[in-house]
């Protein structure tokens, strides 16, 4: 849910522990220069001690984003979202506990200034429906097949829709699937990069968001193989540069994807 932010203020998703920020963090934060930090999540998360070393290292602006769940916490990103940088028209919805989903749509939803909501797989959260029937919404996303967010989800944010959204699910059988269905609706044909992280462990994934926004390029991500799904609709695209994101990424997925978005294929 953090990647609209960062995207829409070109800045990285640097990740903490929850009452430490580890060394990598501080000498980036410290190379960067940054004066001002955004932390998304409760003090749950992302304790005072995180903001107490923050200061500590020449911070002089700390706005928390978080709720008391991920779903408050989503709420209040888009909330900041719609207060400070643009009017919230449009959105993309996915279950609160199918990372992989949000993640294959955050460079999407950052591009296309959607904020990510996150809902149970059969109901909206009644805060969240409260704010959203307040924002005059013209369309939204659904993402994830209906065992993650059911048919009654769609039609509870159809109703609050100018536009009819019955269509607009973006899902497969497993997250591969889903990831491939969003590369084929929101990416033309010619990309100018594709970032590939491990399927699994999402935090490579979490970290490529703003940065692949900003490039206008999806992240893909995978496990040992591509699916078949993930192949028929890459090797209908075509880029000159892939970067691996993480250590573990399967060689066969990148010698794949060579051979798949290869320009003189």
């Amino acid at each position: 849910t953090a990647t609209p932010v960062a995207s829409y203020y070109n800045s990285p998703l640097l990740l903490v522990e929850k009452s430490n920020i580890p060394s990598s963090t501080k000498n980036e934060i410290k190379r960067l220069g940054a004066k001002n930090v955004i932390i998304v999540g409760g003090t749950g998360v992302v304790d005072k001690n995180v903001e107490t070393q923050l200061k500590s290292l020449g911070i002089t602006k700390i706005t928390r984003l978080g709720g008391s769940t991920r779903y408050d916490t989503a709420l209040q990103v888009a909330k900041y979202i719609d207060q400070n940088l643009y009017d919230v028209e449009n959105i993309v919805i996915a279950n609160g506990y199918g990372e992989a989903d949000a993640l294959s749509i955050a460079p999407v939803s950052g591009r296309d200034k959607m904020p990510i909501i996150l809902v149970d797989s059969n109901s909206v959260p009644t805060d969240v429906y409260n704010w959203l029937k307040t924002e005059s919404l013209k369309n939204a996303y659904i993402i994830g097949g209906t065992g993650v967010v059911s048919n009654n989800v769609l039609n509870k944010i159809n109703s609050i829709t100018s536009q009819n959204i019955s269509g607009n699910r973006l899902g497969g059988a497993n997250r591969y699937e889903t990831n491939a269905k969003i590369i084929e609706k929101f990416y033309g044909s010619v990309l100018e990069k594709v970032y590939v992280t491990e399927g699994l462990q999402l935090v490579d994934a979490l970290s490529s968001g703003p940065v692949s926004a900003v490039n206008n390029s999806p992240v893909i991500i995978s496990e040992s193989q591509l699916t078949s799904t993930q192949k028929s609709v890459l090797s209908k695209k075509t880029t000159n540069k892939i970067i691996q994101v993480g250590g573990v990424v399967s060689k066969s997925v990148i010698n794949n994807l060579r051979e798949l978005l290869s320009r003189t294929k």
